[in-house]
């Protein structure tokens, strides 16, 4: 699969349902996407602590900013910020467990994972021209 993200489209609702981002307790401060990595970071407003993260198929490089010390706040972090690797990255789709990418299904051709209706229709596609 070339170390490719599952799908660049659902990324950032991955964020928003994984990290309880809600405009108003957890902000988004940046993100960036490709294909390959994914960069973001996140501020929870009442703490003031910042999270800058970059997740990548074969790592998650997290960096805290924080204000007190605050451990079971890091590791639910880090919990979230592995679930969030083998989400966009795992090769195993038996092992998928977000609804995000139920409907998906890994296309060499196209190089990435695509709805399985567009595998549908083009394979009806095929089937009409063949």
């Amino acid at each position: 699969m070339d170390n490719k993200m599952r799908n660049i489209k659902a990324t950032e609702e991955l964020i928003v349902k994984t990290f309880g981002v809600d405009y108003d307790k957890v902000l988004f401060n940046k993100i960036n996407i490709t294909d390959k990595h994914l960069t973001f970071d996140l501020e929870w407003t009442e703490t003031g602590n910042i999270m800058q993260a970059t997740i990548t198929d074969k790592s998650v490089k997290p960096k805290f900013t924080l204000f007190a010390n605050d451990d079971e706040f890091v590791k639910e972090q880090l919990k979230r910020l592995f679930y969030m690797r083998d989400e966009l990255f795992l090769e195993d789709e038996e092992k998928v467990n977000d609804e995000i990418f139920e409907g998906q299904v890994y296309d060499p051709a196209r190089g990435g994972y695509i709805e399985k209706a567009e595998e549908q229709e083009a394979l009806e596609l095929e089937t009409e021209e063949g």
